[in-house]
């Protein structure tokens, strides 16, 4: 219990006050002259604080100030019969004659929570007014106690801190962040839980103001209290999440405003009770402290008349109390960090959206003109320095000719330099103390500078001086230009800086294909593409350098950041430039890294296999022992455990060096096969990785790491086992999990950012099972024998790291699928599913338009049929892009068709993007329907191009990609709708217009991959062309004679092209097309959107959170992912129709479970939570197999001629479905309500009925196959 008698003096009042924590019950002996100023008197809190400020006889003066609206409030108030004089000050020319002779000034300004909305989101609004208010505080009444209502107030606290910094006023005494309504939540559901009277019950809560950061401390509650474990989590939960509760109570009218006011009210006459002298005035709040890590933190306080006088601190602990504390933390200081980084978060339309229209001076205060020129002087004078030291370097490597020799004959200089540059790198970007603090940041900077001129030396000694020099002058005269546009241009590129930095990741990840495939055409475009985003990148820099009316900008403070931004731009751009102007064809070994083919390995002799695979074995045993004693070390040693938990910069250090040696071990093939420097280089990589692994055990309890360290031995033991047992050989899947490795990369940076324990268990997940395949993959190329690829056997050090690359064949069918799924797929997915994310800011646009067209608002029915437009008109274009996707296909190709439908995609991103300048929601929904109009041409193109070019083994498997493409683009979709992402009034434009990007990727690599051969050779009659494509699919191998002849074959007699009516005309023809449109509506009425759009009420229902509910509703979308995953891996082995059916099945039972579920729980609510596991069930069912097999299945089941049409068809009955379940469904559910879900099960049994009895298999059929089965079924065979 804290004990604060103790920390006072032993006076009857000090020891009443233990027992009552800011005691209201006061005397007034004398009539004090105190004002106390609201600002923000006429909002949701300022009127009923300021009531009751009124009937305070501590008040005599009370000042209201508003932007409008409180000249009212204070003529009302002035009726209220008590001392207090109430003066009212309207508009912003009146705000520092309402501050002047304050003695306390409460800020409750800003705008309400609403549904949906985190204290987080609020910054984006009421930082500016905050921030406004302080500035005119400082100027009128700097030695007034300042008291911050206005939330996020664990970031608004340290926004006015640093105004007052900045203005040289600030006394950490007097800036208090009122959290007193934690407090008072936690005295009322404490006492109401004991049967206690409220008013003698005193609960401690520290931490923050939001969230997780509320840390109530019942352990110090008066009078003493004690809860079982479930019941003190439940109350705790309550309380943080109590602000919520009214938010969504109040459903959009408003949130916590009476009880703000009581709390507000009752820390503003506890502070001015303490400048009347009162003594042991105690109150928790939110101010300067060093109790913690944090800055910033809440903690009961000793209230004096210059403020604070002293900081009670924590207290005692509970370890339960203790665990909130440290999970608190993070969010805490990250909410403390946007406030004192204000500029960097905070942009001008922001600030605008908060209706608030005085000066902008805590803005000013970095952009004052004679400031930011100086720091524009100072930043440009760094960039000269460092292009001439660059310069210097390039000319003495090229020029002189020793040097040159050196640079090409130690070419692992390049690496070292390399290396080091890119610790430089870190430092200089991630520590702002060290780039902050003169002289050691200039000379950091300098040496960073000088071996990056020495690295663009060594590389400029590769080329062609004549190309150097051409490059140079480029790079010069490009640069120029885009400096003298981003300084002229009206537009402001610097909310690209996201988008741009998720680019240059994708460059990175193209780079590494490049490297990989050795192809002078991908080198071509990767170069192009980098030279692009760089020079979007120094339009970017140069205008958050010089910030003024830019939306974000770098602090004059940060000259060398600002510098080092627009060098790294001018180097990378001259190295792409090099690249696009040099003529020097590519080096390398196809085959680096160690990995060969089978058919022409070298070491294949059983002996030296064995010899080989004991020696990796070996060095892996030690490795993993000296990996387990760190562990234990840093476990078990107390010390060692709390310095590494302090001190991160060493885990830093340690991952910074462990990707160093990746690196030099991974690229550099002379020095990982010289010995004793391939061991050294192995030992110092294995104590990197083991000190990080220990720190990072460190950081868990004993037992969850013993755990681990349990479950990892096993699993690694049975893979093992599998992996020298299997048939299967798993070798092929290299290049494949490498992009999901990417990908996963990806998903990290997103987790890292969300910060949420729901994503983080996915990420867990997907984690351990990518790399589980993978440790059956490298067990595999290890052994070698009967699998397609294997490791040399002198490539023990390599073997031993896990690092494998894939080989240029294999790639081209990676990279051509990938393409086509991310390029078409995707993009039907995204605009699928970005719709539901955006569709409330949608309706919010459109009311927006119209009020500033008409002048008068448009009712509600308007705006609800202008919403359904919106989501109706994508399948009204997709029906019309289907018809014509056979068509298409036939006439231009399934490459060529591709390609033409990015047309319609870009014209429609853009149309929907433009709407951020344009207020036009026509241009939205004729957008909508261009995009429409693509993805109805990419659902039928994108699975006949994928069957196509896939062969036989892995037709399931490559048409299952489609499918997985939708599923991952509408996970994406949510990912980005976030409200903290792209879910934003001014961010929901890009949001809508994102699949531009997959549309400018595949006009750009689509045509480096082949055409179908099929295609070419049924449709087209050039052989020629169709051979030249199957190898460039398969390799130079027997299996592309053996393709080539059976398809020669199905083209003797060439092929007609068949009209509709032809094939209805055809019995067994007219029999599979009923089939194919079969399995496309048991795909789109199964229900599948409807569980979907269901889900978050029945998350709501099991006393989830709105924010809770809309992770698990996004977990839906992960579970989708990963089962498609599986499906695409089993259904060459499993069968079309076998998955199908198991997932029709298992639809229907989980349909008719969760019917039962929803009509039980209204009786007994613990069934809510079956009806959670029941979603998730029908959710996995459906991704096994009717959510990808349709669209596939279609082009398995007819020949050339005939599939075209079919396509069309089907795609057309697939569209009409969709358009039927989003019409149909809503009146279904009106009447139904929770029997809404029986048409389903009724429907999923017919579907399985008929798949049963009527559905052909297709695996490891051809389709004169199916069509022969067909014939047999409509008694039409042929003799």
């Amino acid at each position: 219990m804290l004990s604060l008698a103790i920390r006072m003096s032993s006076s009857m009042a000090a020891r009443s006050c233990r027992l009552r924590i800011a005691s209201r019950s006061f005397s007034v002996g004398s009539q004090l002259n105190n004002k106390v100023t609201v600002l923000g008197a006429a909002g949701g809190i300022g009127q009923p604080l300021s009531l009751l400020l009124k009937e305070s006889p501590l008040i005599s003066q009370l000042a209201l100030y508003d932007i409008k609206g409180v000249m009212g409030v204070a003529a009302d108030l002035s009726h209220v019969a008590s001392r207090a004089e109430v003066t009212g000050y309207e508009g912003p020319d009146k705000l520092e004659d309402c501050l002047k002779d304050s003695q306390v000034v409460v800020i409750p300004a800003g705008v309400p929570r609403k549904p949906g909305m985190t204290r987080d989101d609020l910054f984006n609004t009421n930082a500016g007014i905050v921030a406004d208010l302080t500035s005119a505080f400082a100027t009128a009444c700097p030695k007034a106690m300042l008291c911050i209502v206005t939330n996020p107030v664990n970031s608004t606290v340290p926004i006015a801190a640093e105004v007052l910094k900045r203005r040289g006023v600030y006394d950490p005494r007097r800036l208090f962040g009122v959290t007193t309504l934690d407090i008072v939540r936690a005295n009322t559901f404490v006492a109401e839980a004991k049967g206690l009277d409220v008013n003698k019950v005193s609960v401690p809560v520290i931490g923050g103001h939001s969230g997780v950061t509320i840390i109530p401390v019942i352990s110090q509650a008066v009078p003493g209290v004690s809860f079982k474990t479930a019941d003190r989590e439940a109350i705790t939960r309550r309380i943080q999440n109590a602000g919520t509760e009214v938010v969504e109570a109040k459903a959009g009218a408003g949130s916590a405003t009476l009880s703000m006011a009581f709390a507000a009210e009752r820390f503003v006459v506890s502070v001015l009770s303490a400048i009347d002298g009162k003594r042991a005035v105690i109150e928790c709040a939110f101010v300067e402290s060093t109790v913690t890590e944090a800055p910033y933190f809440s903690t009961p306080i000793l209230l004096g008349r210059d403020g604070v006088e002293e900081n009670l601190g924590l207290g005692s602990l509970l370890d339960y109390e203790a665990k909130l504390l440290q999970s608190a933390m993070p969010e805490l200081l990250a909410n403390i960090d946007k406030g004192v980084n204000p500029a960097m978060s905070v942009g001008p339309s922001q600030l605008e959206s908060a209706k608030h229209t005085s000066d902008r001076e805590f803005q000013q205060q970095l952009t004052e003109e004679p400031i930011r020129k100086a720091f524009i002087r100072k930043v440009y004078s760094i960039l000269c320095c460092q292009l001439l030291i660059s310069g210097g370097c390039i000319a003495f490597f090229i020029f002189f000719e020793p040097a040159k020799k050196f640079a090409i004959k130690f070419q692992w200089l390049y690496i070292v330099v390399f290396s080091v540059l890119f610790v430089f790198l870190i430092v200089l970007s991630c520590f702002d103390s060290v780039r902050r603090k003169f002289p050691l940041n200039f000379i950091l900077l300098g040496l960073f500078t000088l071996l990056q001129g020495f690295a663009l030396g060594l590389v400029s000694a590769r080329f062609k001086t004549d190309a150097v020099l051409i490059a140079v002058g480029v790079t010069a005269f490009v640069v120029l230009a885009l400096t003298i546009f981003a300084l002229q241009t009206k537009l402001d590129f610097t909310y690209l800086s996201g988008i741009l930095f998720v680019l240059v990741i994708v460059l990175v990840a193209f780079g590494i294909l490049c490297a990989i495939l050795q192809s002078r055409y991908l080198t071509l475009v990767y170069s192009c593409l980098g030279a692009l985003i760089f020079s979007v990148y120094l339009v970017v820099d140069t205008q958050l350098m010089l910030g003024g009316k830019h939306k974000y900008s770098v602090s004059p403070e940060e000259y060398i950041f600002a510098a080092l931004n627009i060098y790294m731009d001018i180097v990378n751009l001259f190295l792409f430039i090099l690249m696009l102007t040099s003529s020097e064809p590519q080096s390398g070994d196809a085959e680096s890294g160690g990995l060969v083919d089978n058919g022409n390995m070298q070491f294949n002799e059983e002996s030296i296999r064995k010899g080989f695979v004991r020696k990796v074995f070996g060095i892996l045993t030690v490795q993993l022992v000296v990996t387990m004693g760190f562990i234990a070390l840093f476990v078990f040693c107390q010390p060692i455990k709390q310095y590494a938990i302090r001190n991160d910069w060493l885990y830093i250090l340690a991952l910074v060096l462990t990707i160093i040696l990746v690196i030099v071990l991974a690229c550099c093939e002379d020095v990982r096969r010289k010995f004793p420097v391939n061991l050294i280089l192995l030992g110092l990589f294995t104590l990197c990785e083991s000190y990080m692994l220990g720190s990072i055990s460190a950081r868990f309890d004993t037992d969850a790491v013993f755990m681990a360290i349990g479950v990892t031995v096993f699993i690694v033991f049975a893979l093992t086992l599998f992996a020298m047992q299997t048939k299967i050989d798993f070798t092929y899947l290299s290049g494949i999990l490498f992009v999901l490795l990417i990908a996963l990369i990806l998903l990290g940076l997103l987790c890292a950012i969300v910060q949420n324990r729901f994503a983080t268990l996915a990420y867990a997940c997907l984690g351990a099972l990518l790399f589980s395949v993978y440790l059956v993959v490298d067990t595999q190329m290890m052994l070698g024998g009967k699998h397609k690829y294997s490791l040399s056997p002198e490539e023990y050090v390599f073997a031993a790291l896990n690092l494998y690359l894939d080989i240029a064949v294999t790639a081209s069918l990676l990279l051509t699928v990938t393409v086509i799924a991310l390029g078409s797929s995707f993009q039907f997915g995204y605009q699928t599913g970005v719709v539901n994310e955006a569709l409330v800011l949608i309706g919010n646009y459109t009311a927006s338009v119209a009020l500033n067209r008409t002048g008068q608002p448009m009712s509600d029915t308007t705006i609800e049929t202008l919403k359904s437009v919106v989501v109706a008109i994508f399948p009204v274009g997709g029906m019309v892009g289907g018809v014509s996707a056979g068509y298409l296909a036939r006439r231009l190709g399934r490459k060529g068709s591709l390609l033409l439908n990015n047309v319609p995609m870009m014209l429609g991103s853009g149309l929907m993007l433009l709407c951020a300048w344009v207020a036009s929601y026509e241009l939205l929904i004729v957008g909508r329907l261009f995009a429409g109009l693509s993805a109805g041409v990419s659902t039928g193109v994108a699975p006949l191009y994928l069957s196509e070019v896939a062969p036989q083994s892995l037709k399931g498997a490559s048409g299952t990609l489609n499918q997985l493409a939708i599923v991952i683009a509408i996970l994406v979709s949510q990912l980005l709708g976030l409200d903290f992402v792209l879910g934003t009034p001014d961010r929901w434009f890009y949001l809508m217009s994102l699949t531009l990007l997959p549309s400018c990727l595949q006009l750009l690599v689509l045509p480096f991959c082949p055409e179908s051969p099929r295609h070419l050779l049924l449709d087209k009659s050039d052989s020629r062309l169709a051979r030249s494509a199957l190898v460039q699919l398969r390799g130079e191998s027997s299996e592309v004679d053996e393709e080539l002849s059976e398809l020669a074959r199905e083209a003797d007699p060439p092929p007609e092209p068949m009209s509709l009516r032809k094939l209805l005309c055809t019995p067994h023809l007219r029999y599979l097309l009923l089939v194919a449109c079969a399995m496309q509506l048991s795909q789109q009425l199964s229900g599948i959107n409807a569980v979907i759009n269901y889900s978050t009420e029945i998350f709501l229902s099991a006393n989830m959170t709105q924010k809770t509910a809309t992770y698990a509703t996004i977990g839906i979308g992960c579970v989708n992912v990963l089962v498609t995953f599986v499906s695409a891996a089993i259904v060459d082995k499993a069968g079309r129709r076998t998955l199908h059916m198991c997932g029709l099945a298992g639809m229907c039972l989980s349909a008719g479970a969760l019917t039962v579920s929803l009509v039980l729980h209204h009786n007994f609510q613990p069934v809510v939570y079956s009806c959670v596991a029941f979603i998730y069930i029908y959710v996995v069912f459906f991704a096994i197999g009717p959510g990808a097999i349709p669209w596939f299945i279609v082009a398995e089941m007819f020949n050339q001629a005939a599939r075209p049409v079919a396509v069309s068809v089907a795609v057309l009955v697939n569209w009409a479905g969709q358009i039927l379940i989003g019409m149909g469904y809503p009146p279904v559910l009106a009447q139904l309500k929770d029997y809404s879900f029986l048409p389903f099960v009724f429907l999923l049994l017919v579907f399985f009925l008929f798949t049963w009895f009527f559905v052909p298999e297709t695996k490891g059929r051809t389709p004169e196959d199916v069509e022969m089965v067909a014939r047999e079924r409509t008694g039409t065979v042929q003799v």
